[in-house]
């Protein structure tokens, strides 16, 4: 090896190699070290002439950087083929200058390498381009603010591992929330200033949400860069989503059920949110079909999980088993849950469901206790005892083990009817449940023939694509806004004026905004009727009590309200001095709101308590 003298350039932009497929070994004068032959296969930057980079031996010692051992005792032609046999799965990321020789020669030298494993997917390939990738330690707003920072270039990003070179201009850059992928192709321009990277969009700017599970199998994710395959294209997940949702109505259609298209959105974004998703209405509506109908329409029949709510149930035991001391091991329950629950634990890239039928046969928060527990608990804190852990020796621990991790992706669904042979749900699973009433569909349907279709929609949702169409989480147009909130808060005020155990509770707000944030692009149900769906299922469906109660709360009176002054800074958490009726409040907003759900879920309460005295 020749000795250098100088740096004459150098760069903080990361480049992506692979080890030479000819002739890749060299060796100091006294043999001692190994140097391998490495080509850049991502775009070097411009700062480096073809005289100073391209067609130069670039080589890299092979020592305890890369968890690689050489044994200089062993002929050179092993150690050669010992190293790149090492290097068949893994391809090398550095940063370069220029070193100037005492010959006047440049020559390339790496700064920091590190190794990477090759994905399989992607193994073969050998030609990358370089995309940065803005995460939310960079950019902390919402994906909004982002695309307005972009689209007026008043946004400088501190990106590391970047160039400055004004030439080396991004095919496109990527969005990282934490949350969601947002890629933007169209990229004109690059400039450097104090503030940072800005980067100039032309005309035919596009985005789309990818899969962050997709990224990560075709690409290579380092230190804020993402090395992609030329020409590479990714699924927009928003499309595809649709293409779901398409995919779902058809499947609900080839098994000549009935539902309203704004009934299966609803259902899929509250299956997307926090908490678990109860369907109610009369007896033979379609409630557990519909279920099926989604879990078939994600390709997951193998990991439907159905369980049929037992009257006699009183704890959870009788639901998921209990440890017989007698012969030392733990007794499963009957209905195959538990068994189902260890499957998903061990297959956490599969989607499951799990349904309860008929869940208020029993009362639920009897035997549902520990799941009620488990809803309101952060992904990684979720599981579910089975026995103590005291209880040592147990035969089958190996196969039951005490507790059961539940992943996201396990959904929860529960379905409940409607009369008098059933026990009302508590406010304890309210507070954790969207309960969507189906409507019952015009009956004279069953006579229009239905022909059964293929869509061509044959794709599995795994756990990645599932949550990847939670995939508008920090949009803040469609989280609630300062309007909707003080309504909101109108709301509660009137309703725990009438009962003051009842009202809105800051679980209610946050997993609303989850739902909103989490709606699909429909033309039917859009972010306004879904508010309307929203008050209804989470909020209305807790109001019950006695007409001397709720009478007034319940008014058919919809005179519109003045909110500045009750939401004012001096009124806003003062108690009301006087009733306000439910159906004022929810028309006091503009017109584009109707809440036609909600105002007719008011009705029925109305009517309930004007003929029985009581509504539930």
């Amino acid at each position: 090896m020749t000795n250098t003298t100088k740096t004459k350039t150098k760069s903080d932009y990361q480049l992506l190699c692979k080890v030479s497929d000819g002739n890749s070994g060299w060796f100091s004068k006294d043999k001692k070290k190994l140097y391998l032959r490495v080509i850049p296969i991502s775009p070097t930057p411009d700062i480096y002439n073809e005289e100073q980079f391209n067609g130069k031996k670039i080589l890299i010692e092979m020592d305890d950087r890369f968890n690689f051992t050489d044994n200089p005792d062993e002929l050179e032609k092993v150690r050669e083929d010992k190293a790149k046999s090492y290097f068949d799965d893994k391809l090398i990321v550095t940063k370069f200058h220029i070193d100037t020789d005492n010959e006047g020669n440049d020559r390339p030298s790496p700064d920091d390498p590190f190794i990477i494993n090759k994905p399989s997917e992607i193994s073969s390939k050998d030609d990358f381009e370089s995309v940065p990738v803005i995460s939310s330690d960079i950019f902390e707003g919402s994906i909004t603010d982002f695309e307005n920072g972009l689209k007026f270039e008043n946004i400088g990003f501190a990106l590391n591992n970047w160039t400055q070179d004004l030439k080396e201009i991004p095919s496109r850059l990527i969005f990282d929330d934490n949350n969601s992928l947002i890629m933007f192709s169209g990229i004109t321009d690059q400039t450097f200033d104090e503030d940072g990277y800005h980067f100039t969009f032309g005309e035919g700017v596009s985005e789309r949400n990818i899969s962050r599970n997709e990224l990560e199998r075709n690409s290579y994710l380092c230190n804020g860069v993402a090395f992609i395959p030329r020409g590479m294209e990714f699924t927009d997940m928003i499309e595809y989503e649709s293409a779901f949702l398409k995919h779902f109505e058809q499947v609900t259609k080839n098994e000549n059920l009935f539902y309203d298209h704004n009934d299966l959105i609803n259902f899929h974004t509250s299956m997307l949110s926090q908490g678990m998703v109860v369907l109610a209405g009369l007896s033979g509506t379609g409630k557990s079909q519909l279920v099926n109908a989604y879990a078939k329409a994600m390709g997951i029949e193998d990991n439907f999980c159905f369980v049929p709510v037992r009257p006699s149930w009183t704890d959870d035991s009788d639901m998921l088993g209990f440890a017989d001391m007698m012969h030392n091991c733990f007794r499963p329950g009957d209905s195959g849950l538990v068994d189902k629950l260890i499957e998903a634990e061990k297959n956490p890239d599969q989607m499951y469901i799990v349904l309860f039928d008929e869940m208020n046969l029993a009362k639920v928060e009897q035997y549902f206790s520990q799941f009620l527990s488990v809803l309101e608990r952060e992904d990684g804190e979720r599981s579910i005892r089975l026995y103590s852990d005291g209880l040592i020796g147990m035969e089958n621990n190996s196969e039951y083990k005490s507790k059961i991790k539940i992943g996201k992706n396990v959904l929860f669904v529960g379905t409940v009817n409607t009369d008098d042979s059933t026990f009302k749900l508590s406010d304890k699973v309210l507070d954790r449940s969207n309960v969507i009433h189906l409507r019952v569909q015009n009956f004279s349907k069953i006579n229009q023939k239905q022909e059964v279709v293929d869509d061509g929609f044959d794709s599995i949702i795994s756990t990645d694509t599932f949550e990847s169409f939670k995939n508008s989480g920090n949009d803040k147009e469609r989280l609630l806004t300062d309007e909707e909130l003080k309504m909101l808060w109108l709301i509660h005020k009137a309703i725990n004026q009438a009962d003051p155990n009842v009202g809105i509770g800051w679980r209610i707000i946050k997993q609303m905004n989850d739902y909103l944030s989490n709606l699909p692009d429909d033309t039917e149900f859009t972010r306004e009727v879904a508010l309307d769906s929203l008050i209804k299922q989470r909020i209305l469906s807790k109001i019950k009590g006695s007409r001397d109660q709720l009478g007034n709360l319940l008014s058919d009176e919809d005179a519109k309200i003045d909110f500045s002054d009750l939401t004012n800074k001096t009124n806003i958490d003062k108690p009301i001095d006087k009733m306000i009726y439910l159906k004022s409040i929810l028309t006091s907003l503009p017109e584009k709101y109707d809440f036609t759900q909600s105002k007719s879920a008011i009705d029925d309460k109305r009517r309930d308590v004007d003929e029985y005295g009581i509504t539930m």
